[in-house]
């Protein structure tokens, strides 16, 4: 075997040296210059001057090169997509919070040599990279360190893999996380998951969820190994039916790990997965066990004599859990003799290879207290995986901590086993062997005592889940309402639905998402069962809480679309006309965020019908989704009128931040318009309402579409601001990939000269550096106003005030009201203004991304997010953008990316989007002077437009088709197209529907046909953009 420590040593040790020789190399060469040099022009200078001269030379020449070649480093390095937000790097939940079992005997060889894999131990909070350890234990591999564990059932696979995560958490700082693939049978009749489902969750742990459900492995696979290089992260992956399943689970960075149980020898498993077969354990190990007492105490006496306590080991087969179970039998006060009596009888059970586990437990489940035996009985029959303490207060109709003490004490004696939380929460999940036994047993042959048993009759049962579902809908539209309040502050539908008993003390969670994080799949084995009697209120009030939760995290979309289609069911089955009209419209918003925009209209239509007469919000709710979809299928005009119609309704009704949500739209709407100044105004109203309202998420969404209509407006240095700090605020919530992707998208689409051009004005006002620029633009300012007569004192003292007010206003101008208060200080008092802040600081250190390479790198980036988050529809959108971008240094590259957009927004039945990806096409082209192709799009552009009610972007596209067809010579056809644009502006300025500024656009560019030179080729299209 090659000795890789010695080849990595190796290895360093060559970059060492190469760079040694660069640096030798450029101090030569600059020295010899410098000789030179000095030698030529002062032939008569002593030897040591020249030396002297020819040394400083070389140490000055060494440094720059040092100095250039880093700032090469760190401007490829901004350019280089980065693979995760900061966010995203601290989102990975831990979720291995005291899994591990209490009791770990027998195992301590296993665990030391899987150890070794992980390298040689460091301490805690050690910043040295896994890789290199994972060199140093003879792993020089690429990728994650895979070690498998494998084994037959109960032989203790989970519980090492939890010891060896316990020992070794320290070092994987992005996260610790569990999957259970239920890849095992077990006499379970759950399907092992599919790896698709497991990576959506995966992905959704590092805060990059999916935006559909339907995307394909491949892309998932793709997607999780891009956003996981460069972490270190812990993955366990429990219980995996084979290879096939979990290859494409693994990470793709060298710094992460994987540990992996199977009952399958994953004899298919690649070369670089680290098999570790577990057998039975010893007897001794077997003895020990059984003499440890329960919970994690230390050894005690055996609680019998060793001879027995060795025989009771064989007869467990070595196997972990039966001895646990049989430890907890011991320690319940039954004798070593006649547990090996009934160990040695025939009971009919053969899980394994023998039925040890069977008869351990059924002994031990005798000998528990009957609230102990019926928890676990109605936990087998509800289909729970994990149970919190709060619903086994429900399944047993007793208080919260008493029920969370019989879960404890079931955990301790083997019977019930801890499960991961998403936020550290206790949860509990069933021993998938013994839970079998439970399902396939009655309560006489477990042996429940006769006056218990009318506890566990169906109809008992039956009473318990239905407490479960009353208790799920409360605390799921509790923790709904806590993350969404205004969702839900309109009328709601009067059901009958019961409410929990108030003896089981149930409180909401303080944190709703990780509450529904663990709860999710609770929620969905609650609404399967077929023998609950619970009113089709509790299971409507379920379904929509469900439903509310994946709307807040734009998340799990199937169950969000299965769950409101349940929703319109179970309304016309309880023939309630407000909770169907309530579904309907919630409906149609799923609708719209699917881009299914047609549907989403049909669906509001019929909501707001099935809504009339009853409270006016729905009703205005119902309007602002149709004007939504409306638009986005390009119908603007008609967009607009529904959003009016509903912003006019919420102002009625004193609906602040709905009308503020409404005017959001109305901003978007402008923007896509051309109407940039009544976009600015609606979106920065919008965000200071929402601000005042105390929904900070909220004013920073509309802060983006902000800060994409500033970029529109010319104002990039702005923009540039707005979106960053968006950035920063919309990373950190639910769906923060998307918002990253939006952000990134809208600056890397800035002008990257304009940047520069309005930073250096602000920087030749601030800079104390530039101080001498200052005093010459002073003086020439002064010197222009007063014509070198400087004898009027007065009239200088006002010319410099005047300097410097048109200076700060320019500042201001370019910074911005929002950000220039953060970015500068120094203007009051006559004192001299200067950059200040962390504002300051973040301009300094965006500068190096002001350039077309870094641009591109973001948008690619954020089509990447996009692609990955299923979000089709901004995925195409994206690559409009990049095409653009593309274009300015590769015509045909940029031209396939915006043909490929125009072509999927057809197969995604967007009209409008595919005539607007025809249109800047077309202007792309015309920047480049390639006139012919200009022309055509142009053309395809006007005639996709046709039939939309959308006047505005069929004017855009003839005014750019009339300059294209000047720019080609055809004046007479340019002058036709652009009369026939004139008359249609001239109606819809009258109308209200076709901004001063696109008028304005028609009229320049028919001036320019008819002869008058107002205005170069460019500089029309460019007006054109939007």
């Amino acid at each position: 075997m090659p000795d890789n420590t010695r080849s990595a040593e190796a290895g360093r040790g060559a970059l060492r040296l190469r760079w040694r020789l660069i640096l030798l190399l450029v101090a030569i060469g600059a020295c010899a210059g410098a000789l030179a040099v000095i030698g030529d022009v002062f032939p008569h200078a002593p030897m040591v001057t020249v030396l002297s001269g020819g040394a400083a030379s070389g140490v000055l020449g060494t440094v720059g090169e040092l100095l250039r070649m880093r700032r090469e480093r760190l401007d490829a390095a901004e350019a280089r997509p980065q693979p995760l937000s900061p966010a995203a790097a601290a989102a990975a939940r831990q979720q291995d919070v005291e899994f591990d079992s209490p009791v770990f005997v027998g195992r301590e060889d296993a665990l030391e040599d899987i150890l070794r894999r992980f390298g040689p131990p460091v301490r805690q909070g050690a910043r040295r990279r896994f890789g290199r350890r994972r060199a140093a234990a003879g792993d020089a591999r690429s990728g994650p360190l895979v070690v498998a564990v494998t084994g037959e059932p109960g032989i203790g696979k989970s519980e090492l893999a939890s010891q060896v995560a316990k020992r070794v958490q320290h070092r994987f700082p992005d996260g610790r996380l569990r999957c259970d693939l239920f890849g095992a049978p077990a006499g379970t009749a759950r399907a092992p998951r599919r790896p698709e489902r497991v990576l959506a969750e995966l992905l959704r742990s590092i805060d990059a969820a999916p935006q559909r459900d339907d995307i394909p492995l491949a892309a998932l696979r793709r997607t999780w190994r891009t956003l996981t290089r460069g972490r270190r992260l812990l993955l366990i992956l429990d219980d995996a039916e084979d290879f096939d399943q979990v290859e494409p689970l693994l990470p793709g960075g060298d710094g992460c790990a994987v540990l992996i149980t199977s009952t399958n020898a994953l004899s298919d498993a690649r070369m670089y997965v680290h098999r570790h077969p577990l057998g039975p354990l010893s007897v001794q190990a077997g003895v020990r066990l059984l003499a440890h007492p329960p919970g994690a105490g230390p050894a005690e006496a055996p609680p019998g004599p060793s001879a027995d306590l060795a025989e009771i080991a064989r007869e467990c087969g070595g196997r972990p859990l039966s001895l646990a179970l049989c430890r907890g039998v011991l320690h319940n006060g039954v004798s070593t003799r006649q547990l090996l009596q009934e160990l040695r009888q025939d009971g009919g059970e053969n899980l394994f290879t023998d039925h040890s586990v069977a008869t351990a437990f059924r002994i031990l489940f005798r000998e528990r207290p009957a609230d102990e035996q019926l928890l676990l009985g109605r936990l087998a029959k509800s289909g729970l995986t994990s149970i919190a303490p709060w619903a086994a207060a429900a399944l047993l109709r007793r208080p919260v901590p008493e029920a969370g003490r019989l879960l404890e004490e079931l955990r301790n004696r083997h019977l019930l086993r801890r499960a991961p939380s998403a936020h550290g929460s206790l949860r509990y999940q069933p021993v998938k062997e013994l839970n079998s036994i439970l399902r396939r047993s009655t309560s006489r042959e477990l042996g429940v005592a006769a006056l218990e048993r009318p506890r566990w009759s169906g109809p008992a049962t039956v009473r318990a889940i239905d407490r479960l579902l009353a208790a799920y809908a409360w605390l799921a539209e509790r923790s709904a309402i806590g993350r969404a309040p205004r969702e839900w502050g309109f009328t709601q539908p009067r059901l009958p639905a019961p409410e929990p008993d108030p003896r089981l003390g149930l409180a909401p969670s303080e944190r709703p998402a990780d509450w529904f994080t663990d709860e999710r799949q609770q929620i969905q084995a609650c609404l399967k069962l077929t023998h609950s009697g619970a009113p089709l209120a509790v299971e409507w009030r379920l379904q929509r809480a469900l439903a509310a939760h994946c709307r807040a995290g734009r998340v799990y979309w199937a169950d969000w679309r299965a769950a409101l289609e349940r929703t319109s069911q179970l309304a016309q089955r309880m023939n309630s006309s407000a909770a169907y009209g309530i579904s309907l419209l919630e409906r149609a918003e799923l609708a719209g965020n699917e881009g299914h925009h047609g549907r989403a209209v049909e669906l509001a239509r019929e909501a707001r019908s099935v809504l009339a007469g009853g409270d006016e919000r729905w009703e205005a709710r119902a309007a602002r989704a149709i004007g939504v979809n409306l638009y986005r299928m390009g119908d603007r005009d008609k967009g607009e009128g529904e959003l009016r119609a509903a912003e006019d309704s919420f102002a009625r009704r004193g609906e602040r931040w709905w009308r503020a949500r409404t005017r959001c739209n109305l901003g978007e709407l402008h923007r896509f318009r051309g109407d940039y100044e009544q976009a600015h105004r609606l979106l920065a109203e919008a965000r200071a309402e929402f601000a005042d309202l105390g929904d900070p998420e909220q004013a920073a969404k509309a802060g983006l579409l902000l800060g994409e209509v500033r970029g529109h407006m010319r104002r990039d240095l702005e923009a540039w601001l707005t979106l960053r700090g968006v950035l920063e605020e919309l990373e950190h919530a639910s769906g923060g990939s998307w918002y990253r992707a939006r952000c990134l998208r809208s600056m890397g689409r800035l002008d990257n000269a304009r940047l520069w051009l309005q930073y250096d004005d602000c920087d030749m006002v601030l800079a104390p550096e530039r101080q001498q620029e200052r005093t010459q633009s002073l003086r020439d300012f002064v010197f222009r106003g007063v014509l070198g007569d400087y004898s009027d004192r007065a009239a200088v003292a006002a010319l410099v005030a005047q300097w410097r007010r048109i200076h700060r206003d320019r500042v201001r101008r370019n910074l911005g009201d929002d950000h220039w208060p953060g970015c500068t200080a120094g203007w009051e008092g006559g004192g001299l203004p200067r950059w200040d802040g962390a504002g300051a600081r973040r301009l300094r250190a965006d500068q190096s991304g002001w350039n077309d390479r870094a641009g591109v790198a973001r948008v690619e980036e954020a089509h990447r997010l996009l692609e990955a988050a299923g979000d089709t529809w901004g995925s195409y959108r994206t690559l409009l953008i990049l095409g653009e971008l593309r274009m300015r240094t590769d015509v045909q590259a940029g031209l396939r990316d915006m043909d490929e957009a125009a072509a999927g927004f057809a197969r995604l039945g967007h009209r409008w989007w595919q005539a607007r990806a025809w249109r800047h096409s077309a202007e792309a082209l015309y920047r480049q002077k390639h006139y012919r192709q200009a022309k055509d799009k142009a053309r395809l552009a006007k005639e996709g437009y046709q039939g939309l009610s959308n006047l505005s972007g069929r004017l855009r596209a003839q005014v750019l088709l009339g300059w294209t067809l000047s720019a080609l010579g055809e004046d007479r056809a340019a002058l036709d197209e652009l009369n026939e644009a004139r008359a249609d502006a001239l109606r819809g300025h009258e109308q209200g529907i076709v901004p001063a500024a696109l008028l304005h656009d028609v009229e320049d560019a028919r001036t320019h046909v008819v002869g008058e030179d107002l205005h170069d080729l460019h500089v029309g299209p460019a007006a054109a953009r939007g």
